[in-house]
């Protein structure tokens, strides 16, 4: 009954194909130390013609399906069934006995055990499954993974697949999680950050939203999946937790609720684990801006205002919101409701800090604010308000049609010309676009609009579903959640693809301040000529 700890193992991409395992020697001295019992070695086993991969499902809840218990579980590779323990009397040894599967895998450890003999199998055939367990990569896998076509891969049943560009199961009325979440899983920067596995097995203060999204981020990115799908159950049962139930699998909810949700609680969670005053959520989507406020008493009779208080504050932000003009009352010759179009810009030039808001507040009273921005995030979150209550309380949906280029939207005139001149170039190009399909909000689901940059081309992903798509297509999506992505990079901060700390610092030693921008968009012409060329960017 006694309980031994063991080392967390994960292989490596590198080490496919090679037998890694805990060191047993190690686990010996503990077994024999605390029970007297050692652990019996055999590399070859009779049993592994016996393994079924396609009725793996490593994304299934490591909950035993007999006695419910959720420690020190053990999957049968024969039949995919969770059970607990491996001792005589436990639901997995009686498995083994009763239904003559006797090929298990530890889900913690990812060592193979073989049922009721006892013993542990070491064969190099396995090393496949083990990945699948846990997959992680090195840096050099992951820049391949993100830089290169991903393409040519195949899962079980030969059906070929894109890597990293995979559905997500829908739990029930989840499409709105899976929107948002293929979106952020394409953002370069995190899931950089997040394939990286170790760096949330080995802290002392962990968060299970960030193990949670760092291990859908490994499993979405990986090239050996055996079903070519992802099923976030994992994710979502910590989500319904961490937000207290009102993100849950029952009722659809509000995609941009949920994206700030995620992106507040994940910046949370870093600066708590890592102690740092800036996260990589916050180095990723953070700007600023300069919001003046005013508030003006009218004369009614003599048409004049008056200032009575003014405020300036500046503050930072995640998300924009992108106010839609009012949809149009009138019918055109057809008798059909005449759709609005306006174009992004248009829209944007709230925050130019030349165009002021002004709503009323009262009698006689209104107030006007002034949005001026002065940090332009790496990556710029977009919020349209689709969805507005009409006089008699009912939700309507605004069906203007944004037109929106996707690539090159130049937003240097929403900032100081000082502020613009920090980066090589204030252009963006368009990542990922939720929208709302359906004439209501409580009847429609969402999908989104994915480019898959390394292919070129635009993906349309509703859940399971993924299929190519064009570019005219997403400039006039009806968008709900939009995220662009910078093209320039801040000169001497950690930001955009083309930081490197070395460069950076040679930069700064040897170089005046006018010429660092003209060196780094050399730098970026030939990053884009390597990539087009499709080499090593060794």
């Amino acid at each position: 009954k006694a309980t031994v700890s063991v080392l967390y193992w994960s292989p490596s991409e590198e080490n496919m194909g090679k037998t890694s395992r805990v060191p047993t020697e190690e686990v010996n001295k503990r077994l024999k130390k605390e029970t007297g019992h050692v652990v019996k070695e055999r590399k070859e086993c009779p049993y592994l013609s016996e393994i079924n991969r396609a009725r793996l499902n490593f994304d299934n809840e490591k909950k035993c399906s007999v006695s419910l218990k959720t420690t020190n579980i053990y999957m049968c590779l024969v039949c995919g069934g969770m059970f607990h323990g491996r001792s005589k009397t436990t639901p997995a040894y009686l498995h083994a006995l009763n239904q003559e599967h006797y090929v298990f895998i530890d889900t913690l450890t990812g060592q193979i055990w073989c049922l009721p003999d006892m013993y542990e199998v070491h064969d190099d055939s396995l090393s496949d499954i083990q990945h699948n367990l846990y997959p992680t990569y090195s840096s050099d896998t992951m820049t391949k993974l993100l830089t290169h076509t991903q393409t040519g891969h195949r899962i079980i049943d030969q059906t070929e697949f894109i890597v990293g560009y995979v559905g997500l199961n829908n739990v029930k009325r989840t499409d709105y999680m899976n929107a948002v979440l293929q979106g952020l899983l394409h953002v370069e920067v995190m899931v950089r950050h997040y394939m990286n596995n170790f760096v949330y097995r080995k802290e002392s203060k962990r968060s299970s939203l960030r193990d949670g999204f760092s291990e859908l981020c490994r499993k979405i990115w990986n090239p050996h999946n055996y079903v070519g799908q992802v099923s976030p159950r994992f994710l979502i049962e910590v989500i319904r937790k961490e937000s207290k139930g009102e993100f849950d699998i029952d009722v659809s909810q509000d995609p941009q609720k949920f994206l700030h949700f995620m992106l507040c609680k994940l910046n949370e969670a870093e600066k708590k684990a890592k102690g740092k005053k800036r996260s990589i959520i916050e180095e990723a989507f953070q700007g600023r801006m300069k919001v003046r406020s005013r508030e003006y008493q009218i004369d009614a009779t003599e048409g004049v205002s008056t200032v009575l208080s003014e405020e300036e504050k500046e503050v930072s932000f995640f998300t924009l919101p992108v106010e839609l003009p009012n949809s149009p009352l009138t019918r055109d010759e057809t008798q059909k409701h005449v759709v609005q179009q306006e174009h992004i810009q248009v829209l944007l030039k709230k925050y130019n800090g030349q165009q002021e808001t002004v709503k009323g507040t009262g009698k006689n009273k209104t107030s006007g604010t002034v949005f001026l921005i002065t940090q332009l995030p790496r990556y710029l979150v977009l919020f349209f308000d689709r969805f507005a209550k009409s006089k008699d309380k009912m939700v309507e949906k605004n069906r203007t049609i944004v037109h929106s280029p996707v690539t090159n939207l130049d937003l240097g005139e929403l900032c100081t010309k000082e502020e613009a001149a920090k980066y090589s170039n204030t252009k963006y190009n368009l990542l990922s676009t939720v929208v709302h399909e359906g004439a209501t909000k409580a009847e429609g689901y969402y999908k989104t609009f994915q480019l898959a940059k390394q292919l070129h081309t635009w993906l349309e992903m509703e859940d399971l579903r993924v299929k190519k798509s064009d570019s005219q297509v997403v400039s006039i999506a009806p968008a709900y959640i939009q995220i662009w992505e910078r093209k320039g990079t801040l000169v001497g901060d950690r930001d955009g693809p083309l930081y490197d700390s070395k460069i950076n610092k040679l930069i700064g030693e040897f170089l005046p301040k006018t010429e660092k921008v003209n060196l780094l968009l050399l730098c970026k012409t030939l990053t884009d000529a390597v990539k087009e060329l499709d080499v090593s960017m060794d």
